[in-house]
């Protein structure tokens, strides 16, 4: 697997963090619980082949952070 770019991540969480954190919040409705698995999407980014530019980076934000979300409610 070839390293992960920090630096990409690092800028996709400086740009896109609060934007995640309120799409999940909007569908928990829990601030808390939207800031955990917000934290949980990038940590999946650091842990995955992220290609090196995203061209709709929400969107694949938005993916990810939606298929963690359905996990948290099957839990």
């Amino acid at each position: 697997m070839p390293p992960v770019d920090r630096q990409a991540i690092g800028d996709l969480y400086l740009r896109h963090h609060s934007w995640v954190v309120n799409l999940l919040r909007n569908k928990l409705g829990d601030r808390e619980q939207a800031l955990d698995l917000a934290q949980d999407t990038f940590v999946r980014l650091l842990r995955s082949e992220l290609p090196a530019h995203l061209r709709e980076p929400r969107a694949y934000l938005a993916t990810v952070a939606g298929r963690l979300c359905l996990q948290h409610f099957r839990r």
